[in-house]
């Protein structure tokens, strides 16, 4: 699900079952970017398909960008806590989509671990599966943004938001993605 700000005029451009890219513009500074929200597949070989499809819209993309969701992987070891062990393969593959698309996670501040499978003791697994990534364009034109972290609701899932940290005629205005 993605929830924006009645500020924010946004314009689907394509979508499939694990994207839907989308032209953003604001009705405040009139700043523009483009935003692709991500519900991968469980199943790293559909992952893969996922990988190939962020790297050639990667290609075609000159403005800032922002890549928001549930991932369903994490980027390192330190990225999950107890639980099953991912395969190195994954963590690669993911790397190098990142690398490709020249986008790094946007800071953030909050939790680190963004699941949780809701089980007790040893048995709680928690992991970073879902994250804000940008690239160059967005950290030039937008280097005062941040991501949060929020409290779990009904879902397993943080909801995680990027706000600007600079103060625009109302007050903060934030983009938030939640995975429900």
């Amino acid at each position: 699900m993605i929830i924006w700000d009645d500020e924010l005029e946004v314009n689907p451009l394509c979508q499939n079952s694990q994207i839907i890219h989308c032209r953003c513009m604001s009705k405040v500074d009139n700043s523009h970017f483009l935003f692709t929200g991500v519900y991968a597949a469980t199943e790293s070989e559909e992952r893969s398909t996922l990988w190939m499809e962020l790297v050639g819209l990667s290609k075609c993309i000159t403005e800032p960008w922002l890549i928001m969701g549930d991932f369903n992987n994490i980027l390192t070891p330190e990225a999950k806590l107890r639980g099953r062990p991912v395969a190195l393969s994954d963590y690669e593959e993911f790397q190098w989509c990142l690398d490709e698309c020249g986008v790094k996670d946007l800071w953030q501040q909050g939790k680190l671990y963004t699941w949780c499978n809701q089980r007790m003791g040893n048995e709680r697994v928690y992991a970073k599966l879902d994250r804000a990534l940008v690239n160059g364009e967005w950290i030039d034109e937008f280097s005062d943004s941040i991501t949060s972290v929020l409290m779990e609701g009904v879902s397993n899932h943080a909801p995680i938001e990027v706000q600007r940290c600079v103060m625009i005629q109302r007050g903060k205005r934030a983009f938030r993605y939640f995975n429900m």
